[in-house]
């Protein structure tokens, strides 16, 4: 099968194809919108690898918690792009996309993203369930700097758990408070287009995938703006 996948919801937006056992990636410019970015980058890697859009048979794009702006331009591509095609898509929620790497070497984690305003989205994944896939025991939730202390407080957490993403910086001071986290590893703390193309994959196998229709963004945070009553 040969999968396309998206993942915008950070600065370090990326995108990838798996195809033939291999996964070929790009990462979109920095410092520059994704909304002018996304899709020459698609097309760029397309012609690197010999694969023509007719032949794309399946898309996975990472659904979030992140920017609102990034996550809109990355779901509406796959909306537009499945629902022209008639192929269906994988959501990958953006929190075990960044856990996936860890969790396939037997690890827990705890991830922490940057959600700006000095709050951050986190979520712990013991493990990976069952399936294959990541699933979180507790997340993604948005804690400001006070309400984390309290949430980590209250977690429990595995002898073997890292912890990974750019909202360490902001609650590093509480994650240094309790011992058994592993701080020290040098990890990417951002999500990975090729990491949402290995979730797609086994969301795929497991009969999971969505119309595109049905692909919702996870934002956790309520948008600033509001419809007047």
């Amino acid at each position: 099968m040969i999968i396309v996948s998206i993942e915008t919801s950070s600065q370090r937006g990326s995108v990838a194809i798996k195809a033939d056992g291999q996964i070929h990636e790009a990462a979109l410019p920095l410092g520059e919108p994704h909304s002018s970015t996304l899709l020459p980058a698609v097309e760029e890697l397309l012609n690197k690898v010999e694969i023509s859009k007719e032949h794309v048979e399946a898309l996975a794009v990472g659904t979030g918690p992140g920017a609102f702006t990034g996550l809109r331009v990355g779901l509406a591509t796959a909306k537009g792009w499945a629902d022209a095609a008639g192929i269906k898509v994988a959501p990958v929620p953006s929190l075990c996309a960044l856990a996936f790497p860890q969790l396939i070497r037997g690890l827990d984690v705890l991830t922490i993203s940057d959600a700006r305003k000095g709050e951050v989205y986190a979520a712990y994944f013991p493990g990976l369930g069952p399936s294959g896939l990541p699933e979180a025991y507790q997340g993604p939730v948005l804690l400001s700097q006070s309400d984390f202390s309290s949430w980590l407080e209250g977690l429990v957490t595995g002898e073997n758990t890292v912890v990974v993403g750019t909202g360490m910086e902001i609650v590093g001071d509480e994650l240094g408070k309790k011992p058994e986290l592993d701080l020290d590893q040098d990890l990417n703390p951002y999500p990975e287009a090729r990491v949402v193309a290995q979730i797609g994959k086994i969301i795929f196998e497991l009969g999971r995938s969505i119309k595109a229709v049905d692909l919702i963004p996870c934002y956790v945070r309520p948008p600033d703006a509001s419809l007047p009553e």
